[in-house]
């Protein structure tokens, strides 16, 4: 009995790492993504001193910044196109 326990927690963390590892990374991507997000509604809140003060994160539509994080653009640079100041 003892065997056949330690043969199934063998098995089971033989997929463990991989699956830590995906979830490590997956982490490591909202932790990104989250930071990015910071860093947008700090630059609006200092581009638009008296218009966007009080902007929360919850206040954006980030469906709509999506896309210039994964292009990978940094904050600055997506907010200028979203403004279409780098035209």
């Amino acid at each position: 009995m003892l065997l056949a326990m330690f043969g199934q927690a063998r098995e089971h963390t033989s997929a463990g790492p991989r699956t830590i590892i995906r979830e490590r990374i997956d982490m490591v991507h909202r932790m990104e993504w989250m930071q990015w997000q910071s860093e947008i509604v700090k630059l609006l809140r200092g581009d638009f001193l008296f218009e966007l003060q009080g902007i929360t994160a919850e206040d954006i539509d980030w469906v709509s910044w999506q896309d210039y994080y994964v292009q990978g653009k940094s904050a600055r640079q997506a907010i200028d196109r979203a403004l279409e100041r780098d035209l």
